[in-house]
């Protein structure tokens, strides 16, 4: 067999005459300026899935609000501890130490820390519970990226918050629920109001700010499914002391919001404004406090607990006969607690013996 290059080759011949043996390509393509270009071209990536800010609008519009009666207390906690570390990254970027960083950094500015916003109100900063909140709110929006092709895992799954916040169980003391219906009486009209008619009716202060006219019905208050936080219409009692306060509310023809300081265009907010009023000098306690101490109440009083939990429009008992069979409004019962309850804060506040 000939040799390679040899007479049954002589495209070969050729070449070695052209080119002798060289040592590297380099030197075998002299016409090359450097060894670089014989990399592979780079191709850049598609375009980045945007920042963390301005991803989450959209997450807010398609999943929080449809699905989450308190998508504006999550989209707070993303502008006040989220966007300012992690705003500007890229979703793509982020990293589970990334998201463990900011939740031990939150916890750490501890529970009783305060900052005064720019209308002069103090509120809580940072702690535990925050560190929580924020956790839950930023798992749920990496979801939704990756849900969208956004991301392709969550870093925020695993992480877990430093803490477990513990439920709170304060409740109102006798000489509490007297202090708070002296102070909300003096505030007056809308934010007393509001604070005294959660405390008559028990029901959340969102549904309670957010009530129209419409939904007054006789003695009856009617919460529409799309107002409650179960997604279920619920029937409210009104007992003769919500009776009063409601009588005692003025009528805007520019609006039908019961509580407002827009002649009735839009419900009131700023709850901590009216907590932290002078005029209730009580310390350590929410608007949330008056509807657990009003389920408290209706225990001292005999209620059963099945109808408490009615009536604060809490989960029903599980098992097929009530999620699908059973849809008794329980009106009446409901009623029955609502009164004893109202005539109960009668009684504390006309007590003048304050021992």
């Amino acid at each position: 067999m000939p040799a390679y290059g040899g007479p049954r080759y002589p495209i070969v011949q050729l070449l070695h005459q052209i080119w002798p043996r060289r040592s590297t390509i380099a030197e075998l393509v002299p016409h090359c300026a450097t060894p670089g270009e014989f990399s592979v071209p780079h191709h850049p990536e598609g375009p980045s899935p945007g920042s963390l800010k301005n991803i989450t609008p959209l997450t807010i519009e398609q999943h929080a609000k449809p699905n989450n009666r308190s998508w504006r207390f999550q989209e707070r906690q993303l502008e006040l501890y989220v966007y300012p570390r992690l705003g500007s990254r890229a979703v793509s970027s982020l990293k589970r130490r990334d998201i463990i960083d900011l939740v031990d950094e939150i916890a750490l500015k501890g529970g009783d820390a305060e900052e005064q916003n720019g209308k002069g109100t103090k509120r809580r900063f940072g702690g535990m519970t925050a560190a929580d909140n924020v956790l839950r709110v930023l798992r749920s929006v990496l979801n939704w990226a990756v849900a969208k092709d956004k991301l392709t895992s969550n870093p925020a799954v695993g992480v877990r918050a430093p803490q477990k916040p513990k439920a709170r169980e304060r409740t109102l003391s006798d000489d509490e629920i007297r202090a708070v219906w002296e102070g909300a009486t003096a505030l007056g009209y809308p934010f007393g109001t509001h604070l005294l008619l959660c405390l008559v009716t028990g029901q959340r202060r969102t549904e309670v700010a957010e009530m129209r006219w419409e939904e007054i019905q006789g003695d009856t208050w009617a919460i529409p499914s799309s107002r409650t936080k179960s997604k279920r219409p619920h029937l409210v009692p009104l007992s003769p002391p919500a009776k009063a306060l409601l009588d005692a509310c003025p009528r805007f023809s520019e609006g039908s919001f019961v509580l407002s300081t827009t002649l009735g265009r839009r419900p009131i907010s700023g709850f901590s404004k009216a907590k932290g009023h002078s005029a209730i000098p009580i310390d350590d306690w929410r608007c949330h406090d008056l509807r657990r101490t009003c389920a408290t109440g209706m225990a001292q009083l005999g209620v059963l607990g099945e109808n408490i939990s009615r009536t604060l429009n809490h989960a029903t008992p599980s098992g097929v006969t009530n999620a699908h069979y059973n849809h008794y409004d329980y009106i009446t019962e409901k009623r029955v607690a609502l009164e004893a309850w109202g005539s109960r804060i009668l009684e504390i506040v006309a007590e003048t013996d304050h021992d």
